[in-house]
């Protein structure tokens, strides 16, 4: 990492779905590492791969530019941290290791100057989806996590997540009919999270950039959802002269307005 101590700049992206064949994606995302070389740190929070089944799957990807790009920017001081998402949650050391990178868990705090943040992919905060909670609990079981990655053929692996991919996104259309509190960030695990000590809270989950401003016993706090990336655009937090912003990519455009209200899935 570059310098010691409180990190004084650093750049946040979540939600980039890497598919198999995703080379627009990949491309758009390679520019995207060029510019921020001088950051401290990259956080991924993650969802940085659409699923995740093994390190086969980085053989049939057709993103070796944004891999080598990666790979660039940590050798060149940049840390790069990943967190695990709820595409993405089989990740591990190994398996970002060829990017130069590091796994951070699901959940870190780090001192940006003297903000304390907490890091992570958002989908813990979706507390009013007991549903969903359930299946989180159960896949993240190491046992099971085991047993997927390496008893399974991977043509088998690779298509059950395929399959799951689906019917997660039916799923979630299926809940928004049915009542958007099921699929909202919660409030109360949001202040909660904000009484146990941070300044700031950064996820992504929400595929929605927002600025959120809560009061809590006389004590400001923000919240900032990032948006998802496609194969023209992009989104990112940046923190730097201790001050954060939220901004498109490539057109730089930034984001000011705050929300009243924490943001729902999708």
């Amino acid at each position: 990492m570059k310098g010691s101590g409180p990190i004084k700049k650093a750049v946040f992206i979540s939600d980039v779905h890497l598919k198999p064949s995703d080379r627009g994606k990949s491309e758009i995302l390679r520019n995207f590492l060029k510019r921020i070389n001088d950051v401290e740190v990259l956080f991924i929070l993650g969802d940085f791969f659409d699923f995740w089944v093994g390190e086969e799957q980085l053989k049939v990807m057709d993103c070796n530019g944004l891999f080598k790009e990666l790979h660039f920017l940590a050798n060149n001081g940049t840390r790069v941290c990943f967190l695990r998402g709820n595409r993405d949650f089989l990740l591990n050391r190994r398996s970002v290791r060829p990017f130069g990178a590091f796994m951070s868990g699901s959940h870190i705090e780090v001192l940006l100057n003297d903000k304390k943040v907490s890091l992570s992919h958002g989908d813990n905060f979706l507390l009013n989806d007991e549903m969903y909670l359930l299946f989180r609990a159960v896949t993240r079981q190491p046992s099971l996590k085991a047993a997927f990655k390496h008893l399974l053929p991977y043509n088998i692996k690779m298509l059950f997540a395929q399959c799951k991919r689906k019917e997660s996104s039916a799923s979630v259309k299926r809940k928004v009919r049915h009542s958007e509190r099921i699929v909202e960030l919660s409030k109360r695990a949001i202040i909660e999270q904000f009484k146990s000590g941070y300044d700031v809270i950064v996820c992504g989950h929400v595929h929605k950039p927002t600025i959120t401003h809560l009061s809590i016993k006389g004590n400001s706090h923000t919240l900032y959802t990032l948006g998802d990336w496609s194969s023209e655009k992009g989104c990112y937090l940046l923190f730097d002269n201790n001050k954060f912003s939220l901004r498109s990519f490539p057109s730089e455009e930034e984001l000011t307005e705050s929300s009243p209200e924490v943001p729902s899935l999708f």
